[in-house]
């Protein structure tokens, strides 16, 4: 959980300065070592509901998804082209 919030944290960053600060508060109030899977997907999903249509939260979760696929598998899933 604390992996998969600090890839967001990333992603927000890279997207706009404030992002995640701003969509993600149920997040930020969470204490990791205390908390289950289900209740950290519980607080995901609030914040991402309260995220309006075309704030760009499908492209952030899909580059997490390729940073989380590229650790578990351990190759690149996706080639850049120039």
């Amino acid at each position: 959980m604390g992996l998969y919030t600090n890839m967001l944290q990333k992603a927000c960053e890279a997207y706009a300065e404030g992002y995640y600060e701003n969509n993600f508060q149920e997040l930020q109030k969470i204490e990791y070592g205390k908390i289950t899977k289900n209740w950290f997907l519980e607080k995901l999903n609030v914040d991402s509901d309260s995220i309006r249509a075309g704030n760009n939260l499908g492209e952030i979760k899909t580059y997490i998804l390729l940073q989380m696929l590229w650790l578990m598998l351990g190759k690149r899933l996706y080639q850049i082209m120039a």
